[in-house]
């Protein structure tokens, strides 16, 4: 069973601790324990007389049964506890502040004030009292002695509990009470001594002594008397007065031998002066003087003058009394109780006692709740033998009726003594009132309630040593009695409510209420329904940690904006529980908060189609339903490709995989590799989402090695692969390259060692392309040197290799040729030259402007091998150009042509543009420049006259168009005459 205390907050109890002992040290420790609140948020504070104490510590709340429990300690200086200083132990919490005092409750130690007394009775019994007044501890022993040694055939003996008052100061100190009753016949002839014997916790001790003089009946008939004459002379009033002394004189005349003895005796019998054998067996007069002060004379006293003969059975006693005015004393009154043990139905005695009273004129009545009581009285009666004023003792026991006495009915013991009346009062509120009262309900969980069959238990438990009657409502209407069971010990009461599972789940307020005449009425009152509920969020999910074990399916239901209410959660696959209840307890904190419950999804479930969802049923009616997830159990699927970077640096792989359970691994010609990075997520739909990425150092991707990424799910058995590398992310654009041969320079043709070839590769990528010189159809591999490739704007590159070829092969007219060949193909690129094809041409150029560019052309030239730069004013280069490449003929001549771009900043009036074209048999140099009243060219429209300075001479204006003009029909030519060839 789970507990709670309520769905409101519990105010907590408090204890006060205090140290053992005296201890050692300046400081003493102090602790405060406060149990039984709800919730756990409280804070502890000391003070001193009002004044702050801050050397104290705090320790976390103990939870046990959604209840908590606290405690602080406190130090304090040894000398103001010791001082009876008041110290406070305050809480603070959100249900009410509570507060308790303490201070020190040593017990000193202190011997008693003992008095003794004997009974007046005269019969077959004799009784004696020992009253030990203000003594502290409270543990004693009071033991009875005769003439010195213990009584063991006494007929019984009575000790009362201890009765206890408060100083002014507040130390506490006791009083008790011992009764002996012995028979007359065990005392021995004379006087016999009694002596109440009181021992201390300590093994302290203190004694009182009371000599008890038997008297002989008196001779009545037939009695021998002896010749004597006593006579008792009191002493003068000159001796008392101006003395301060005097002395009583018995004189004895003695008639007939012989005297034996001539004594003084006290009131108590003892032996205070005498002459033994005074007369020697002759008649005489005998005085016998006793000394007494003013302060014994005055205060009253009483001497006996006895003769003892030896022709006398009994002894003559006559007295000298000094007697004094008797004033009435009235009684001291006390009651108290006496248990046999601690538990509810002990038998309880209840025992008035009155002691110091003069005259023995009074009684005791008894009363139930000021009615008179009849019931049975023991009483003892008592008279001092001490001193000359007579006092007296009464004690009066009754054993009330228990259920009264438990139910709180007052009894007073009163008495009437020369006309004023006096009474105590006693009743079990006033043995308790110091006793807190607490009611604790303890409700069954909502987990208890929704697994039980047919009935629930809530339990009421009061705390309190009273007989309360505790009773029940449900939603302020009494329950039947048959419902409840009870049960007590010496400090609760256990009541126990059975209630149908169908009558609690319509509950909505439980009450435990406990009445008793010591107290007024409290109740308990807590809410079984709780507060009304906001509607959760509610969303179901796959569990992502569970997802990492790969070897099961777990949902999760997750719930938010959740108050403070109890529920269950139940899994469903197509609208079918598939999950038992989940309970899940309520929050501590108020507010909203957030929980989740995870279910593992059996395996005849694991279906494509399978639709699942979670419910939380909050309270007992209501229900809310997350949303559905469904399609979770799907094969694998893979994506691979390659992530855009710099060709130079290394390459980034990246495989993603989705589905059920996917797992990623990469391979290299079946080599495992480890993945640089993975990572899984899990999409509303509950499919799994894992991206991983390998990265693959430059040199080993240019290896044209394949990588493989293969996603796998080992729960499905299923699994699927793709590959890539360098020639798979190669697109075909990529594959192609154009390739030109150049003639070795004019002016390196008359050397007789070698000559230097030109391999010109235009295309993209270069550094993937191989190149491959032959002479004559042989392989070359000696003497080739190869450049890095020249990136351009436009995203092409060029790339030259240089060949030293002997001036004997090229004379001896051997083809040489250049061979470019891509990594990942076969297929080869190929241009070639040999001395019988070349006949070397120089270009002809002309240069035309055109709409915010100029164009360099130039045509009619053989070799191939040409450079065309551009340049302003004749020093810089300029570089935001385009050349196209060298194109061949039907007459085996080539034609090229040079854009440049103008731009605002360089096409300015006065400015120079040059395009020079450098060619193997010729040095070109074209210029041009804008007018300055010359705002726009349109390409054709007008041709600026160009100063052409070369070797040879300067061409007019109508070379230049008529060049141009054959340029033209040579494109279109050639252009159809590759068409008719292709078909």
């Amino acid at each position: 069973m789970v507990t709670v205390t309520s769905a409101t907050p519990t105010k907590p109890t408090l204890f006060p601790l205090v140290p053992c002992g005296s201890g050692t040290g300046d400081m003493v420790t102090l602790g405060c324990l406060a149990t039984d609140f709800t919730p756990s948020s409280l804070t502890f504070s000391w003070n001193k007389k009002g004044a702050a104490l801050t050397d104290f510590i705090q320790y976390p709340p103990a939870q046990k049964d959604n209840l908590f429990t606290g405690v602080s300690q406190v130090r304090v200086k040894r000398q103001d506890w010791e001082a009876k200083e008041t110290f406070q132990c305050a809480v603070t919490h959100v249900a009410g502040n509570v507060a308790v005092d303490m201070k020190d409750v040593t017990e000193i130690s202190k011997l008693p004030t003992l008095k003794v007394l004997t009974s007046s009775d005269e019969g077959t019994e004799t009784s004696f009292s020992c009253f030990a007044k203000d003594f502290s501890p409270k543990a004693y022993e009071i033991k009875w002695l005769k003439d010195e040694e213990e009584i063991f055939n006494k007929l019984y003996e009575i000790i009362t509990p201890s009765y206890e008052r408060k100083t002014d100061n507040g130390t506490i100190l006791y009083s008790a009470a011992s009764f002996l009753t012995v028979q007359s016949s065990e005392l021995s002839d004379g006087v016999t001594k009694f002596t109440c014997k009181f021992t201390g916790k300590d093994d302290s001790s203190v004694n009182a002594s009371m000599t008890y003089r038997q008297i002989r009946p008196p001779c009545i008939t037939g009695c021998p008397e002896a010749d004597v004459d006593i006579k008792i002379i009191g002493p003068t009033m000159e001796d008392l007065f101006l003395k301060k002394k005097g002395a009583v004189k018995c004189q004895v005349k003695v008639n007939n031998p012989s005297v034996e003895r001539v004594m003084w005796e006290d009131e108590a019998g003892n032996n205070m002066l005498e002459v033994q054998n005074p007369t020697k067996g002759s008649k005489e007069t005998i005085d016998l003087s006793l000394d007494i002060t003013y302060d014994e004379w005055s205060k009253g006293l009483t001497r006996f003058c006895i003769v003892e003969h030896s022709e006398l059975v009994n002894p003559l006693k006559k007295a000298y009394e000094r007697k004094i005015e008797l004033q009435i004393v009235s009684p001291n009154i006390t009651l108290h109780r006496v248990c046999e043990d601690k538990s509810r139905t002990s038998s309880v005695r209840l025992v008035c006692t009155l002691s110091g009273f003069f005259p023995d004129t009074l009684s005791v009545e008894w009363q139930r709740d000021n009615q008179p009581l009849n019931t049975k009285q023991i009483q003892r009666k008592l008279q001092s033998v001490e001193g000359v004023e007579k006092i007296f003792g009464l004690s009066s026991e009754i054993e009330p009726n228990m259920a009264e006495w438990a139910k709180g009915s007052r009894f007073t013991c009163q008495t009437r003594h020369n006309r004023i009346e006096l009474k105590e009062s006693i009743s079990i509120c006033e043995r308790y009132s110091s006793a807190p009262l607490s009611i604790h309900v303890e409700l069954p969980s909502f987990k208890t309630v929704m697994m039980a069959a047919a009935e629930v238990k809530a339990t009421c438990l009061v705390h309190t040593p009273f007989d309360a009657t505790v009773t029940w409502m449900m939603d302020d209407k009494p329950v039947p009695s048959n419902q409840v069971n009870q049960a007590t010990n010496s400090a609760h009461i256990i009541s126990n409510l059975t209630v149908s599972v169908d009558q609690w789940k319509t509950l909505k307020r439980l009450t435990c209420k406990a009445e008793h005449r010591c107290f007024s009425s409290n109740e308990k009152t807590v809410n079984v329904r709780g507060h009304a509920v906001t509607p959760p969020s509610v969303e179901i999910k796959r569990s992502v940690p569970d997802i990492l074990k790969g070897d099961r399916v777990v949902l999760e239901c997750h719930i938010t904006q959740l108050s403070s209410s109890d529920l269950y959660v139940t899994f469903q696959a197509d609208n079918v529980d598939m999950s038992g209840k989940l309970f899940v307890d309520p929050p501590e904190s108020p507010g909203p908060s957030s929980t989740s419950r995870h279910f593992t999804v059996p395996q005849h479930y694991w279906k494509s189609d399978t639709n699942f969802t979670c419910k939380v049923n909050q309270g007992f009616a209501d229900v809310f339903t997350s949303n559905s997830i469904s399609g979770i159990f799907v094969d694998p699927s893979v994506e691979l490709f390659l992530v855009p970077s710099e060709e130079s640096g290394p390459q980034t792989l990246v495989c993603s995989g989705w589905g059920f359970n996917p797992q990623i691994k990469w391979f290299t010609e079946s080599q495992q590799k480890p993945p640089s990075t993975t990572d899984i997520s899990v999409a509303a739909d509950g499919r799994v989402s894992v991206t991983s990425q390998l990265h693959v150092p430059q040199t080993e991707w240019k290896t044209v090695k394949v990588f493989t990424c293969e996603v796998s799910d080992e729960s499905l058995n299923k699994s699927e692969r793709k590959n890539i590398g360098l020639c798979s992310v190669t697109p075909p654009s990529h594959q192609i390259v154009s390739v030109y041969v150049q003639a070795p320079p004019v002016q390196e043709l008359q050397n007789k060692g070698h000559v230097t070839f030109t391999c010109l590769l235009v295309g993209l990528h270069l550094n993937d392309f191989s190149i491959t010189w032959r002479v004559g159809g042989n392989k070359c591999s000696p003497g080739v040197q190869r450049e890095q490739p020249v990136s351009h704007r436009n995203g092409t590159e060029t790339l030259q290799s240089f060949f030293n070829v002997s001036a004997e092969d090229w004379h001896a007219h051997k083809q040489v040729s250049c061979e470019g060949k891509h990594k990942c193909f076969n297929q080869s690129y190929v241009d070639h030259i040999s001395k019988a094809t070349v006949n070397p041409t120089q270009p002809s150029a002309t240069l035309l402007q055109g709409s915010g560019e100029l164009v360099c052309l130039v045509f009619g030239f053989s070799p191939a091998s040409i450079n065309i730069t551009w340049f302003l004013d004749d020093t810089k280069e300029l570089l935001d150009y385009n050349t196209s490449q060298p194109h061949r003929g039907p007459d085996g001549k080539f034609s090229i042509q040079s854009h440049l771009r103008l731009s605002r900043s360089n096409w300015l009036p006065g400015a120079v543009h040059t395009c020079r074209v450098t060619h193997a048999t010729i040095t070109l140099a074209l210029n041009i420049s804008k007018p300055e009243i010359l705002e726009d060219c349109g390409f054709l429209d007008d041709i600026m006259h160009a100063d052409v300075r070369q070797d040879l001479g300067m061409e007019s204006w109508y070379m230049a168009v008529t060049f141009l003009f054959f340029f033209l029909i040579s494109v279109v030519y050639g252009v159809l005459a590759t068409l008719i060839k292709t078909k």
